[in-house]
């Protein structure tokens, strides 16, 4: 019998940003989902914030990523 492997990976996180931001638009706004959107969406800021603070990305690391995500959103 063979066996088969399947991989599955997460969605990019533009891809989850873009499902929750059009979950509040299309929602109302205290809806359960509206409300699950919105914390969501706090929690990714409250990573990001923490990631500064913590100084885990430094400024030419940083640099490197907007380029990247510029050069992408410029090809897309």
């Amino acid at each position: 019998m063979a066996t088969h492997t399947i991989e599955i990976k997460p969605p990019t996180w533009v891809t989850a940003l873009s499902i929750y931001l059009e979950v509040l638009r299309t929602n109302e706004w205290y809806s359960e989902a509206g409300q699950d959107a919105r914390k969501w969406i706090y929690e990714l800021g409250t990573m990001m914030d923490t990631i500064n603070k913590e100084g885990l990305l430094k400024g030419e690391d940083a640099q490197h990523i907007m380029d990247s995500v510029r050069k992408e959103g410029k090809e897309a």
